[in-house]
């Protein structure tokens, strides 16, 4: 079976012009301020036009291509792994503690690829937990623990 693919694009574009949309309006509730004193909905409303922007570019881009394409199978193994790992992450940081619950997250993500093996998952993992726990514990100073209650300490 064969698709459009300016069916797509066009999809596509009318997706995020409806949530450039959205967002634009919910700015409005907000003071815009100016643009040498920014107010509260400045940058939601600067954002949310870009959105819609790009939006318009992708779906008339779409509109004035016409080539078909053969469809790609679902990926299930990445789609099930990365859904189901950021669950993990949502219920387990606050017991198991920001570092293993990064590395984990970050872990499984890489192995939801067809293209890493466990030696590069597990670099993936160590580096980004790491990294998060420098930047959000040490740098930002957020209250979940390195190491959660859940492992005695």
């Amino acid at each position: 079976m064969f698709t459009d693919k300016s069916t797509r694009d066009i999809l596509a574009g009318l997706v995020f012009i409806g949530f450039g949309l959205a967002f634009a309006i919910g700015a409005l509730n907000y003071d815009m301020g100016r643009a040498i004193k920014m107010g509260p909905g400045y940058l939601p409303m600067i954002t949310s036009l870009l959105l819609v922007g790009l939006g318009t570019a992708v779906a008339v881009q779409g509109w004035r291509r016409s080539e078909t394409i053969e469809p790609t199978p679902i990926p299930w193994r990445g789609l099930i792994l990365i859904v189901a790992v950021i669950g993990f992450f949502g219920l387990c940081a606050r017991g198991v503690g920001l570092g293993p619950a990064t590395f984990v997250t970050a872990a499984v993500t890489a192995l939801a690829s067809r293209h890493n093996g466990p030696v590069a998952a597990i670099g993936i993992g160590v580096g980004m937990a790491v990294l998060c726990v420098l930047v959000f514990r040490v740098g930002l100073g957020i209250s979940i623990p390195t190491i959660g209650p859940w492992f005695g300490f």
